[in-house]
């Protein structure tokens, strides 16, 4: 079996279509970890970090720091052989979550290459022939909005994200506005990223059950799990969990009590594939539906949650276009977009040739 004979990780800048703005920030450089592991015989892995303060807790350096601790106990690892053992050497901690991801990507992507198979099958199989993905909107002006609608419904897609942000009375005017422009044939889903009370989400939701929203993500403050569960007790639209549902523990908690019809899972929150499908496997097991979600990733990070997402259980929404948000990606194949719909590619691993420097 071949031998991890390096682990090399670098920070890659990325701009931003205009501003990618939501409740509590806004990015105009994407700043992502591209992780590359490497095996005696030529075989090669990556892996995405996408670190976020305000979720995973974590600095592009800091992700990069940790990358570079655990490396040296991963060297020597046999691939496949030594899997088992490796992935307990990256997540001997609960903290650093999207470096995690990274490394745990990078391992698996060289696993399946070596044997010739893709994540995808190395995850459990495909369970679904396609999966399509919504489009997010940046936080803006109603008439904004509107016009970035627009502008995508007529590039084809058939979903959108809303990014609002509060106070809840212009939100629900946005999401107005968005509707007017595009009218009733095109889904929309709102993420609020924790700006609302309860108060406001209570008189907010049945406005936008009015307008057709099919999804409210995260409306309350993470740490206000009561709210969430209020929520989804009262109301007929499903209520998501992003920012309350970043560890396997989290996400535990919430399907234990019902809290939320949905769970967002996110690779750099989860910290890897493996630790993804696991989520949604528990998701599934109470009857709680699995949404994808990323960062500001490069199509490297995307393939990695879209090979999870397409072996998932009770994936019922997919939100992985941030390449489609980024003004060039560095990353050569995997997958590939088909208007809204996401393709994995048939080689082995992640099917990713190589990254630009």
């Amino acid at each position: 079996m071949p031998k991890i004979v390096s682990v090399e990780a670098r920070v890659v800048e990325i701009p931003v279509k205009g501003v990618f703005r939501i409740a509590y920030s806004e990015t105009r450089i994407a700043r992502t970890l591209i992780v590359r592991v490497e095996l005696d015989n030529g075989v090669y892995g990556f892996g995405e970090a996408s670190p976020s303060l305000h979720v995973t807790g974590e600095t592009v350096e800091g992700a990069k720091s940790f990358v570079e601790l655990v490396s040296d106990g991963l060297r020597g690892l046999r691939l496949p052989e030594e899997l088992n053992v490796a992935l307990r050497r990256v997540h001997f901690l609960d903290t650093f979550s999207s470096a995690r991801a990274a490394l745990e990507t990078a391992l698996l992507d060289a696993a399946a290459r070596h044997l010739g198979v893709r994540l995808v099958d190395l995850l459990g199989g495909p369970l679904y022939t396609e999966i399509e993905t919504d489009i997010t909107i940046s936080l803006s002006t109603p008439k904004e909005m509107a016009r970035q609608a627009e502008e995508y419904v007529g590039r084809g897609f058939r979903i959108l994200k809303l990014k609002l942000g509060g106070p809840a009375s212009l939100d629900v005017e946005r999401v107005r506005a968005v509707r007017e422009a595009v009218g009733d044939s095109v889904r929309i889903r709102v993420d609020v990223n924790q700006a609302w009370s309860l108060r406001e989400a209570l008189w907010a939701i049945p406005k936008l059950e009015e307008l057709g929203v099919e999804l409210v993500e995260q409306p309350t403050p993470a740490w206000c799990l009561e709210c969430l569960e209020t929520l989804s007790k009262t109301s007929t639209v499903p209520i998501a969990a992003d920012e309350s549902a970043k560890t396997l523990r989290d996400i535990v908690r919430l399907v234990a009590r019902k809290a939320v019809d949905v769970v967002n899972i996110k690779l750099a929150k989860i910290g890897g594939p493996l630790q993804a499908v696991t989520a949604a496997r528990v998701a599934a097991s109470e009857g709680v539906e699995v949404m994808y979600g990323c960062m500001l990733e490069t199509r490297l990070g995307i393939t990695a949650a879209a090979s999870a997402a397409y072996a998932s259980q009770n994936l019922a929404y997919v939100d992985l276009d941030s390449p489609l948000l980024l003004q060039s990606d560095p990353i050569r194949g995997g997958v590939e977009y088909q208007g809204a719909l996401l393709r994995l590619s048939g080689k082995p691993g992640l099917g990713i040739d190589g990254v630009e420097s």
